[in-house]
């Protein structure tokens, strides 16, 4: 073979290599829809009863949204199930328009935010918040969540936000004992 031809070669199975690893990079660090499992969100409230998962509930379009996801942890309280824990994704238009729809919750949110010590803390790319103790709300890139529950613990909200957020972003939180969760 010709030397100027094995080295087009080379230079060609280089470019594939980077741009395959650059896309690789991309699509690994773009958010998207996911949920965590049901055992990372016990290990996360650390309760003593199991929590049953109901089915993710797919909405949209809506105003400044193409697609919305909820999935519930529920509980059986004497005997009724009742939803324990709520996680809500959503996929907004436009980056713009997922800040904005941050910025919305936060501005309504008002004092509670006042009461809070997680105020605009970044994770995994995220930026979020944590409201009343008991909820947490956050975006990055097109995707925002919220995440609320019937407990009262700051501690116990930032460790299910950052199990969202890490399923979301395709990555396992440190003190869950589960996998990625679920991607959608």
């Amino acid at each position: 073979m010709d030397r100027k031809f094995k080295y087009i070669i080379v230079v060609i199975i280089v470019i594939v290599v980077i741009a395959g690893g650059v896309s690789y990079y991309l699509i690994e660090s773009s958010p998207h829809f996911g949920f965590p499992s049901s055992s990372s969100i016990y290990t996360d409230i650390g309760n003593n009863s199991k929590l049953n998962e109901s089915k993710v509930i797919v909405s949209g379009p809506a105003s400044n949204i193409s697609r919305e996801e909820t999935l519930y942890f529920n509980k059986t309280i004497n005997g009724t199930p009742v939803s324990f824990v709520t996680i809500i994704e959503a996929h907004a238009n436009s980056t713009s328009k997922a800040k904005a729809l941050y910025k919305t919750i936060f501005i309504s949110a008002g004092s509670d935010i006042k009461d809070s010590n997680a105020v605009n803390i970044s994770y995994s790319g995220f930026l979020y918040t944590v409201i009343n103790n008991n909820t947490a709300f956050g975006y990055r890139g097109n995707m925002i969540f919220v995440v609320a529950w019937h407990g009262t613990s700051l501690t116990v909200t930032e460790k299910l936000a950052k199990s969202a957020m890490a399923s979301m972003s395709g990555k396992t939180y440190a003190s869950s004992s589960s996998g990625t969760g679920y991607g959608y």
